[in-house]
């Protein structure tokens, strides 16, 4: 995609793709909502409840399409004078921003269909329709590219994607719920006031992260050429890249965490936290260590020598993201009893702050400021703040979770990084063999020595884990 649109226009794309994140803050929090009251439903085997609540957020979520077509349609209008637009490429920004604005709207309807999915806890079929949607995605992405289609054809694509992705999600709905009837009609008053509650609360999450992950590069589209952005965004794309592996596994955590509140586990959802956080910590910890040691020549091998400024973005950015993939865990236990209001607040305080500093730091540094900016209020919150939190909720002592369930990932870290060093020395990644060889390494070092730490835990909650 780089070398195919070149810088200017990558950038243009990449700007649009992240305000487009913003479109999902117009269901004020349903989503989250939705996903919840239906893993509860299930769990507790409540066929009306499961009724009422699909067809109450599909209601909900409908509007919520037809304002993000506004929205979008209004974004498109104004995004060139926002922006940083050369004259030239001013109509095909303002089409491929409404066309992904209507995708948008799209995915907003059919996530009902995913979220009673996930509460059904069928992650498999989950998967493999996200891992089908990748591959046809990549290969329509080249195709369209090589045939000169630029950003509107990108955007196509993915209208073309979600469309048969949410197809194929409401044909299984069906069959694994055959007694359910989707209706857009709103159920009864109880459940439009838990949806809303509680969407509320997740509404201001759903802020939070949108100021975390989604207005970097809106900041520097206000002060900074597209071009500039290209360089920021090739590191924010591996660190998206990242987060969707996490993401594929911390939908477990979600309807796991509220079955055992359900079930009145307490000492469940406590081993679940210690043990969950361990395992997560070292994920994080080994996709730390490789960036540390590998990043640089990867962006060499992967778009050129003269892409490496990427590089130092990459290994600032994924510094907090070692302590966020720990804390997903945590997050989810807490959302799990319904306690959204302290970690909501939490995220904002987050959100707010990396987009206050990001605005001062870009100024004077750039995109390293604006990465600088992202960094700090993430290490503050998901280092020490979210495991504090999560710890008080499950009655855990918080020494305890560092010991037994960050430690690990931190040595992760420092064996991952001390072994590459030594690798990269004697055996240098200047070619993709080479590259692979040293990952492939260092991973093995790193797994080795996860295999002492988990063979000693065997609590019920790590075993239930695994097999998630």
């Amino acid at each position: 995609m780089v070398h195919t649109l070149g810088d200017e226009r990558y950038g243009i794309w990449s700007l649009i793709v992240s305000f487009s994140g913003h479109y999902g803050l117009l269901a004020f929090g349903i989503n989250g909502a939705m996903t919840r009251y239906l893993a509860y439903s299930v769990a507790q085997q409540d066929h009306a409840g499961i009724q009422g609540y699909m067809n109450t957020s599909l209601f909900f979520l409908a509007l919520a399409g037809l304002l993000c077509l506004t929205v979008g349609g209004g974004v498109a209008v104004l995004f060139p004078r926002i922006f940083v637009i050369p004259s030239t490429s001013t109509i095909e920004a303002q089409t491929t921003c409404f066309i992904v604005a209507a995708t948008m709207a799209t995915t907003l309807v059919f996530a009902a269909f995913q979220s009673l999915l996930v509460a059904d806890q069928r992650f498999d079929i989950v998967n493999i329709i996200g891992i089908a949607s990748t591959l046809v995605r990549a290969i329509l992405t080249v195709y369209l590219l090589m045939s000169g289609y630029g950003l509107v054809g990108l955007a196509y694509i993915g209208l073309i994607i979600t469309v048969l992705t949410g197809g194929v999600q409401f044909i299984i709905v069906r069959k694994l719920h055959p007694e359910l009837k989707i209706s857009l009609r709103p159920a009864g008053k109880s459940y439009r006031k838990e949806l809303l509650d509680y969407g509320s609360k997740s509404f201001t999450m759903n802020i939070a992260v949108s100021l975390v992950y989604e207005c970097d590069l809106f900041v520097l589209g206000l002060y900074l050429s597209p071009d500039k952005i290209t360089t920021y965004s090739l590191a924010s794309t591996l660190i998206m890249y990242f987060l969707q592996f996490i993401n594929a596994i911390a939908y477990t955590f979600g309807p796991y965490a509220t079955e055992l509140y359900a079930r009145n586990t307490g000492k469940e959802l406590r081993q679940f936290l210690i043990d969950g956080s361990c395992i997560m910590y070292m994920i994080g910890g080994l996709a730390t260590a490789g960036c540390f040691v590998l990043s640089k020549a990867f962006f060499t091998l992967w778009v050129g020598i003269s892409y490496v400024e990427s590089a130092k973005i990459l290994m600032l950015l994924i510094i907090p993201q070692f302590f966020a993939t720990g804390a997903r865990v945590g997050v989810a236990i807490v959302l799990g009893m319904a306690k959204v209001k302290i970690p909501a607040a939490i995220a904002i305080f987050e959100g707010v702050s990396n987009i206050i500093l990001s605005l001062i730091l870009v100024r004077y540094y750039g995109v390293v400021g604006v990465a600088i900016g992202t960094v700090l209020p993430m290490l503050l919150t998901n280092a020490i703040i979210f495991p504090a939190y999560a710890a008080y909720s499950t009655n855990v002592k918080l020494y305890e979770f560092y010991l037994k369930s960050v430690l690990p990932g931190i040595l992760i870290i420092i064996a991952g990084v001390g072994v590459g060093q030594i690798i990269s020395i004697v055996f240098p990644p200047v070619s993709w063999f080479s590259f692979v060889t040293n990952t492939l390494l260092i991973s093995i070092v790193c797994l080795s020595l996860s295999y002492p730490i988990l063979s000693r835990r065997t609590g019920n909650s790590l075993l239930r884990f695994s097999e998630l």
